[in-house]
């Protein structure tokens, strides 16, 4: 059984291939030595699009690299796009289910940045319509975005199965994503799929006439409101982490002038603490790793920082000790 050509043919009757074909773009993608070899290539096979491929070779050790598309594991790729003077570079991680967007000019585009341009694209370039499902570690950007096309979110736990079990249960979402790369559309599969963000990434673009997507970023900021975030590790024994997420269900930061949650939640292994001005942090244990995940989205980078300071206080709190 070959399934690859049912599936690039598939995912060509999502995108205007002849506008892809009209912008003689030039892209950088890279496999991250994992199976997306081939993949968008084979889509892009009519447009003229020159590509440049990286880390397609069988690597079991991933060239000593995590496989995963986030800034500190693309140095290559962002050097690459900027050497090549590329119109973008894109990214599959080790499985191919997750994807990575480099800028012009070797910037590297967040997930949560790269999943509002995607559903702006979505509604407001192809003319889709449909409501949105989100994981709870997930920009609210999105929420914005969704809204003011006149569809709502629905939120999710942090694990793509959730959302694929919503978007089973609920035929109105058109899109489900999360912070850490994963995204799908409603009639394609529920599960993620990073070659699909990826070259609906690449038509975004020819949309957009090759605005970069910094730019089209800060103009969906300028419109739908400013938010950052920002994801940190906090290390800790795997003997202490249970105890630790325990710790945060049981007590609460003590009180600030400068910062103070007004709703705490608990959700499923997490924790999420809301502030007055809708800034949030979510706390969760980190299923393969021995650390505790901090998720922070506020209305500039400085309160981040701020936030940071105050939780990680509140952390230190814990006789169990953290990193």
């Amino acid at each position: 059984i070959e399934p690859s050509k049912e599936y690039i043919d598939t995912i060509k009757k999502y995108l205007n291939l002849d506008l892809i074909k009209s912008k003689n773009l030039k892209i950088i993608i890279d496999n991250m030595y994992g199976p997306g070899k081939g993949y968008i290539e084979n889509i892009l096979e009519d447009t003229d699009t020159q590509i440049i491929i990286l880390h397609t070779e069988h690597n079991p050790l991933f060239g000593g690299i995590i496989p995963e598309p986030i800034s500190e594991n693309l140095q290559e790729t962002k050097f690459m796009v900027m050497k090549e003077k590329a119109d973008l570079g894109v990214v599959t991680d080790g499985d191919a289910d997750r994807f990575g967007l480099i800028d012009r000019g070797g910037k590297y585009i967040s997930h949560n940045e790269a999943l509002a341009l995607l559903l702006y694209h979505l509604y407001e370039n192809k003319k889709l319509k449909g409501d949105i499902a989100r994981s709870i570690a997930t920009t609210h950007l999105l929420d914005r975005i969704a809204e003011y096309y006149g569809f709502k979110t629905f939120e999710t736990p942090v694990g793509f199965k959730y959302i694929a079990e919503i978007m089973k249960n609920h035929d109105t979402i058109l899109m489900g994503g999360e912070e850490s790369g994963g995204f799908t559309l409603k009639e394609h599969i529920l599960e993620k799929d990073g070659i699909l963000a990826d070259v609906l990434l690449i038509e975004l673009y020819s949309y957009e006439n090759k605005k970069s997507f910094s730019e089209m970023i800060e103009e969906i900021k300028q419109k739908f409101g400013y938010l950052y975030n920002k994801r940190f590790n906090i290390y800790i024994s795997r003997e202490k982490k249970g105890e630790l997420m325990q710790y945060i269900k049981e007590n609460n930061p003590s009180h600030s002038e400068s910062k103070e949650p007004i709703k705490k939640e608990i959700i499923n292994d997490g924790v999420r603490f809301t502030f007055p001005d809708e800034s949030w942090t979510f706390i969760r244990p980190s299923g393969t790793e021995d650390i505790i995940r901090l998720y922070i989205e506020a209305k500039s980078e400085e309160d981040i920082g701020s936030i940071y300071e105050y939780m990680n206080n509140f952390l230190k709190t814990f006789k169990g000790g953290v990193k």
